[in-house]
């Protein structure tokens, strides 16, 4: 069987192996690695941020059994509760208006990472501005389908 037709698993691993240590080890600039670094951050800051809320398993039911009769505190809620409730509720939705815009924010610039890491990975160098102005136009167009997706998961949790 002629070689240039056979598959190998290998092959391509290897080859992106010996491309590997080139570019990170030969030679081994400090400076390229944390330039490298710091545009894989920009290109992940968009899910390190939805992962900022964690995961929450505990159990807040209220399961007291005892006496309901709070007295003073009780006079209290009747009277200014419904105004408090008020307050919290505008003041909850400011939090999540403005958690929306900072994700959508870190989800532009994310889009705009995610070009300049792989321009820098394909071209072994380690440029930040020069790529970030280069795919500009690639970057927005990434940044309106992640925001159209990202909407329409949204509403279809909403209407679902």
């Amino acid at each position: 069987m002629d070689e240039s037709l056979s598959i190998s698993v290998f092959r391509p691993l290897a080859q992106a192996w010996e491309r590997m240590k080139a570019i990170l080890f030969d030679p081994f600039d400090l400076q390229k690695w944390l330039v490298l670094g710091f545009s894989c951050f920009l290109a992940e800051l968009a899910s390190y941020a939805s992962n900022l809320g964690g995961n929450s398993s505990g159990d807040f039911s209220s399961n007291s059994g005892g006496n309901n009769n709070l007295g003073a505190l009780g006079d209290f809620w009747t009277q200014w509760g419904p105004a408090i409730s008020v307050v919290v509720i505008v003041i909850a939705i400011a939090a999540l208006l403005l958690l929306i815009a900072i994700g959508v924010v870190l989800l532009w610039v994310s889009c705009r990472g995610h070009f300049v890491f792989v321009d820098n990975v394909v071209h072994n160098r380690a440029q930040i501005v020069a790529p970030w102005q280069k795919f500009k136009e690639q970057g927005w167009t990434l940044f309106y389908i992640y925001l159209i997706a990202g909407g329409l998961f949204f509403l279809s949790i909403i209407v679902y």
